[in-house]
């Protein structure tokens, strides 16, 4: 029936037919997106010594900041008590440090390395406040290294433009009997050096300080320490941090956490000579 009449004859019609189809043409990897203007925010953070650098952005970006404190000229015992601010530009940065309904902080361990659950810290209206105490005088908080972490915190982008990280010192006390104030309305007290970086990188030597011989870690060698390393070897349930045990504990530093270094600790209290530094701060 495919069929048509013209000039007095019949001729086939011929069926339409589909066009060809052309193959895929391979694309290109997409390439990386380079920060642009209108959607970046140059941040600069500012360290307690006054430092500072500069980093750029893409909004919706995450970041972490490290902030380090050295007290060891001003306190070498320690610091007592410390109060503190990190303030951060509202609107263009956000913090993500998890907060309760009041705005509490409530991962003190990790923002805080050093100064952990003793802190009480806030993040509202671009502050981060905080402040912690020493339990006892005389066993202060220990930042005597340029590599002790005062604070890990962490932003995000959320605007464009220029922003700013900045850390303040309101107070400082020594843990000496008489409390002394080396810091007060932001003013380092003549006579004593504080020092103190921020980074948007964490500084990668890895070094940690403890006292060695403190298995339970609060900054005293006790008895229970050695009881803990006993414990342990026993196959007894501790109810410490094992992790903090192992390292603090391990007195010869020989990678075990062993009878040995419980008698260590012990021969340390009982006044007795030992040949490892129990009883001192030490790094690794």
């Amino acid at each position: 029936q495919n069929a048509l009449y013209s000039n007095g004859s019949w001729s086939e019609v011929q069926e339409p037919t589909e066009p060809p189809t052309e193959a895929p043409q391979p694309t290109d990897p997409p390439t990386p997106t380079e920060p642009q203007p209108g959607q970046t925010a140059n941040v600069t953070i500012y360290g307690i010594d006054g430092t500072s650098q500069v980093k750029t952005f893409n909004v919706g970006d995450e970041f972490t900041v490290y902030t380090t404190l050295n007290t060891s000229t001003a306190a070498p015992g320690g610091i007592a008590s410390i109060a503190a601010t990190q303030t951060f530009t509202k609107g263009i940065l956000q913090s993500t440090d998890a907060v309760d309904e009041l705005y509490a902080v409530t991962d003190n361990e990790t923002v805080f390395p050093i100064l952990g659950n003793a802190a009480v810290a806030k993040i509202y209206d671009g502050q981060n406040r905080f402040n912690a105490s020493a339990p006892q005088i005389g066993k202060g908080f220990r930042f005597d290294s340029d590599n002790s972490l005062l604070t890990v915190t962490s932003y995000k982008v959320t605007a464009a433009g220029d922003a700013e990280i900045r850390n303040n010192l309101t107070t400082v006390a020594v843990a000496d009997i008489d409390l002394t104030r080396i810091v007060w309305g932001g003013q380092i007290k003549d006579g004593y050096t504080i020092g103190g970086k921020a980074s948007f990188i964490k500084r990668s030597d890895g070094t940690v300080t403890f006292l060695l011989g403190d298995s339970d870690n609060n900054d005293e060698v006790e008895s229970i320490d050695a009881t803990y390393i006993q414990r342990y070897n026993s196959f007894m349930d501790v109810t410490i941090d094992e992790d903090i045990m192992m390292r603090n504990g391990d007195v010869d530093q020989s990678g075990d956490l062993e009878i040995i270094d419980a008698t260590y600790i012990q021969r340390y209290i009982a006044f007795m000579d030992v040949k490892y530094p129990v009883g001192e701060y030490i790094t690794i």
